[in-house]
């Protein structure tokens, strides 16, 4: 199993708190951690660019889980397009990489 930590942007604290709680609720994060009020600069559609506050949730997963993941939060997200982006963890704590694990294994199988 590679071991993926999922990035996601939300307009709102509260949504971010929603998506988290849903995450690990639902047994498709192991770990959520929310970063407030982000500093994005981005390129809007018409070229100009465009400066905002967002909120970053970091979660830790297996790859296994990212479908259904991506597809929770696209449910919840206003943004369009979803902001959404799934790295490959190659490195860390194996300790804490062994747990994610042992951890996303329990609830893929239950």
């Amino acid at each position: 199993m590679v071991k993926t930590v999922v990035l996601v942007s939300c307009e709102t604290e509260s949504t971010a708190k929603i998506i988290a709680n849903q995450l690990i609720s639902n047994n498709m994060a192991v770990s959520v951690s929310i970063i407030n009020e982000v500093k994005s600069i981005t390129r809007g559609e018409e070229g100009e660019l465009v400066e905002s506050n967002q909120n970053l949730l970091l979660a830790e997963t297996d790859e296994t889980l990212l479908p259904k993941l991506v597809d929770f939060i696209s449910s919840i997200s206003n943004y369009k397009p979803k902001k959404i982006i799934a790295l490959p963890i190659s490195g860390g704590s194996w300790d804490y990489l062994d747990w994610v694990s042992k951890v996303t294994s329990k609830k893929n199988k239950g």
